[in-house]
């Protein structure tokens, strides 16, 4: 049978003329999916190039300008970012108010979330207990809100239920359900027993168990 050797291939190393310039994207990324490029060229010439993107940042120009260096030299270029922030904003719902002097908005950076002493105080009407905040998907206990990672602008309504029933909140803690939920409600009578709870899923996380049970 036919032995075979592998083909060596030398590179063409750059001309001592020529100049390389690494842009670095900083957390960033290009059309192509890159997290940098190299461009090599003629010393003192000026690179054109599409300015990267990442999620959460806007783009705030690169750290030196945009050319090649002295003749032989490797020059880096690194992207520059400005995290985005994004509005918080708490709204009383009905059957319920928020007291007096409360901010109601906040402003958050991304993927950061909102400080407990940040989330206002709400007091439920007669007849009514206060459970918790809905960004319209989900409900979060008011301690649960500084688990919420801000990712654009949201608007978190004050929950309410009847006072004559008793409220059981499922936190998934960063997990979720088969329908996209962080959290479900259950209310009911108390002492019932509440009907089986589908086990939520979470990257990198084997469900362990309820707390409390």
């Amino acid at each position: 049978y036919a032995v075979w050797a592998d083909e060596q291939v030398t590179p063409n190393p750059p001309a001592e003329s020529d100049a390389i310039v690494i842009f670095d994207f900083a957390g960033g990324k290009d059309a192509n999916g890159n997290t940098s490029i190299s461009k090599t060229g003629t010393a003192g010439e000026t690179i054109s190039i599409a300015a990267p993107t990442r999620e959460g940042y806007t783009f705030n120009g690169w750290d030196k300008d945009a050319k090649f260096g002295d003749a032989g030299s490797v020059t880096v270029i690194t992207a520059q970012w400005t995290i985005k922030q994004y509005t918080v904003t708490f709204e009383a719902g009905t059957n319920g108010t928020i007291r007096e002097g409360d901010d109601t908005t906040v402003q958050v950076n991304y993927n950061g979330s909102v400080a407990a002493v940040q989330v206002p105080t709400v007091t439920a009407n007669a007849g009514y207990v206060f459970i918790g905040w809905s960004d319209g998907t989900s409900v979060y206990a008011n301690d649960a809100i500084k688990n919420f990672k801000v990712t654009g602008d949201v608007t978190f309504t004050a929950q309410y239920e009847d006072e004559n029933k008793s409220v059981v909140i499922f936190d998934y803690a960063g997990g979720k359900d088969a329908d996209g939920k962080s959290s479900i409600t259950k209310s009911g009578t108390a002492g019932d027993v509440i009907g089986a709870v589908t086990d939520p899923t979470r990257e990198g996380y084997t469900f362990k168990e309820w707390n409390p049970s």
